[in-house]
């Protein structure tokens, strides 16, 4: 367990670790381009080891240091690939691109729901999702690949990701119109590899104006239902075949929940390095941007998945904000630590477009809303978010069950800010971040 005090101070500066999300999505980019493909700088973590034990059958691995060398072998790899956690990453476009390549996914203890959306994506691209469960297994298969629909303009937030990663596996060309502005980290990480993602705007160019677009939404103008923003075209058919190098940036979720400590404690001078910076990867930063927050952002490098650099806050208001939270996949694990910022800010706070997490079992709104109950803050319930009404100051609390990484770290940061002693389950933490504990430790001052 790990047992959390009430911080007086976070004074210092933190160096954000290498990215496991960047690590994990440019290894299977890795299997699906059949390169030989570098990957430095990798976290150290027991999460990294067992991915890839995940992947080991499908490659050969190399490890130096803080580089990985993935080398696919081809058409000798093992047909059956075992996912101990469908908690992944970009876990839509791993799926759909690892079933792509023909394989057999054997997956431990998948909802129903969660399968059920898989193969709904499936049908709608053309394709067929075989499933066999023996009650604790669920193996997933894809066939009738070869009916594959490449353009079609029924392209939503919920789709897009998998239709990518199926279109990567094999091989096809891509165009598809969809109802929203395309930002994504796939973007660079495709162009690393050699493939040209090209998205085009429908939009006029006044429309296009950031200035226009805000006093619109200000008015509350709203588009007609499936109209086309913009265009996503990618050719998977040609791929280059030179070696790849990949340079990842921090890690994002490390990230958010620094930025959310030092939103809540905000005595002291407090420095993170070595952020991601890139549209999409750590869409707290914009959050809190919107709450009232003035960070000072300095770019001191680039990644393979865009800038990195530091991030410095002045002191501010918290102020709560509606957040619309889509593409899904870039908030995922970024909600709990947005939902414990607004734990503590003034108003209330309400988090959209959350469906998602209702196909998880437990439910992942739900386990949010539990986790707010037990800190005591009061909230509303709505079928796709959460509803959060903020407060300055709650008492300690005991968080004994392991959920996620993400949820149990976040209401770990929440006990900074709790008068009376917090203690949170922390093997979920230990194996993604096994220092954790030592970099909050080496920045907070804690009240006697």
């Amino acid at each position: 367990m790990l047992e959390i005090k009430a911080a007086r101070e976070i004074r210092g500066t933190v160096e954000m670790p290498p990215s496991l999300d960047q690590y994990i999505v440019s290894s299977v980019a890795a299997l699906l381009s059949q390169r030989k493909t570098t990957i430095s700088p990798v976290p150290r973590c027991p999460a990294l080891q067992e991915w890839n034990r995940v992947i080991a059958p499908q490659c050969t691995l190399e490890q130096h240091g803080d580089t990985t060398i993935i080398n696919p072998p081809g058409e000798t790899a093992e047909r059956v690939i075992a996912l101990p956690d469908y908690h992944i990453p970009f876990r839509d476009f791993v799926i759909f691109s690892l079933l792509g390549t023909g394989k057999t996914l054997q997956l431990q203890s998948v909802p129903e729901r969660r399968i059920e959306y898989w193969s709904e994506c499936a049908t709608l691209f053309g394709c067929r999702l075989d499933i066999f469960s023996d009650g604790q297994t669920t193996s997933l298969s894809l066939s009738e690949t070869g009916n594959f629909t490449q353009s079609f303009a029924d392209i939503s937030f919920d789709n897009l990701y998998p239709f990518i990663g199926l279109a990567f596996a094999l091989k096809k060309k891509i165009d598809a119109g969809i109802p929203f502005q395309f930002t994504s980290i796939l973007r660079p990480l495709l162009a690393a590899f050699g493939y040209e993602c090209r998205v085009s705007s429908n939009l006029p160019p006044a429309k296009r104006d950031s200035l226009k677009r805000r006093i619109r939404m200000l008015k509350k103008k709203k588009r007609s239902d499936g109209q086309i923003l913009s265009t996503v075209a990618i050719d998977f058919s040609a791929a280059p075949g030179s070696d790849v190098s990949i340079r990842t940036g921090g890690d994002e979720l490390l990230s958010a929940l620094f930025l959310v400590a030092k939103s809540i404690v905000q005595k002291g001078s407090f420095m993170l390095d070595n952020v991601s910076l890139a549209t999409g990867t750590v869409p707290l930063l914009d959050l809190q941007k919107k709450m009232g927050a003035r960070p000072g952002i300095q770019e001191t490098g680039q990644s393979s998945f865009g800038p990195v650099g530091m991030v410095q806050f002045q002191n501010f208001d918290l102020v709560n904000r509606k957040i619309i939270c889509r593409p899904f996949c870039h908030y995922a694990d970024q909600v709990p630590a947005m939902v414990v910022a607004a734990a503590f800010a003034a108003g209330q706070s309400i988090f959209r477009e959350l469906e998602d997490m209702r196909r998880d079992a437990p439910d992942g709104i739900e386990q949010i809303n539990n986790c707010l109950r037990l800190l005591g803050a009061r909230l509303g319930e709505m079928p796709d978010g959460i509803v959060v009404d903020g407060a300055g100051q709650f008492d300690g609390f005991d968080l004994d069950s392991e959920i996620s990484p993400a949820v149990n770290a976040a209401f770990a940061v929440a006990g900074l800010k709790c008068m009376g002693t917090t203690t949170v389950a922390d093997t979920a933490i230990q194996k993604r971040w096994p220092r954790f504990n030592e970099m909050l430790q080496s920045v907070c001052q804690f009240r006697k």
